[in-house]
C-alpha cells in the first residue's frame, strides 16, 4: 500500500469519527429535549403550585422541585450549547503555500478551469502533501469535537441526576396528595 492510499484511509477514518460525533450529538440533543419536555409535562400535570394542602413539608417539596427544574434548565442550556459546538461545521483550511485541490474552501474559490489546471499541474508528491494537510486538519477537528463531546457528557450526567430527583419529588408529591 502506498502513502497516498494510506493517507486516504486515514482521512476516511477521521471523516467517520466526525460523523459519529455528530450523530451522538444529535441523539443526545433529542434525548435531553425529550426528557425536559417530559419533566415539564409532569410539572404541569402535578399542578404543583395549586395544591390545597399547605404544610411545611409540601411547601419544601414544591420549592425544591421548582428550584431543581430551574437548575435542570440551566444544564439543558449548557448541553444545547455544547451540542451545537459539536455539530457546528469546521470549514477552516490550513495555511498551505498553494491552494489545496482537496479542501472545499480552496476548491470553491477557484473557477472550474482554474481547478482543472491545478489538478493537471499537481504532482504525486504535491498530492501526497495536500492529503497530509487534510489528514492533519481533520485530526484537529476530531480532537475538538471529542473534547466538546466529553464536556457535554459530563454536564449530561449531572442533568440526569437532577432529572431523576425532580421526577422522584414530583411523583412523591402527586402520590402523597392523591
Amino acid at each position: 500500500m502506498d502513502k497516498i492510499d494510506s493517507l486516504l484511509r486515514v482521512i476516511e477514518r477521521y471523516d467517520h469519527y466526525i460523523e459519529i460525533a455528530n450523530n451522538k450529538a444529535n441523539y443526545l440533543l433529542a434525548f435531553v429535549i425529550s426528557l425536559s419536555v417530559a419533566i415539564a409535562a409532569l410539572l404541569g400535570y402535578s399542578d404543583i403550585l395549586k395544591f390545597a394542602i399547605d404544610t411545611p413539608f409540601v411547601n419544601i417539596l414544591k420549592s425544591l422541585a421548582i428550584l431543581m427544574y430551574i437548575a435542570n434548565l440551566f444544564f439543558v442550556m449548557q448541553i444545547l450549547l455544547g451540542v451545537h459546538r459539536i455539530i457546528f461545521p469546521n470549514t477552516s483550511s490550513p495555511s498551505t503555500p498553494t491552494k489545496s485541490i482537496i479542501f472545499f474552501g480552496d476548491v470553491a474559490s477557484l473557477s472550474h478551469i482554474e481547478y482543472a489546471d491545478s489538478v493537471k499541474r499537481m504532482t504525486c508528491e504535491g498530492f501526497q502533501d495536500d492529503l497530509s494537510f487534510q489528514a492533519n486538519a481533520l485530526a484537529k477537528i476530531v480532537g475538538e469535537k471529542f473534547n466538546n463531546q466529553k464536556r457535554v457528557m459530563e454536564i449530561t450526567s449531572r442533568q440526569y441526576i437532577f432529572s431523576a430527583l425532580i421526577i422522584s419529588i414530583l411523583c412523591g408529591i402527586v402520590s402523597a396528595l392523591s
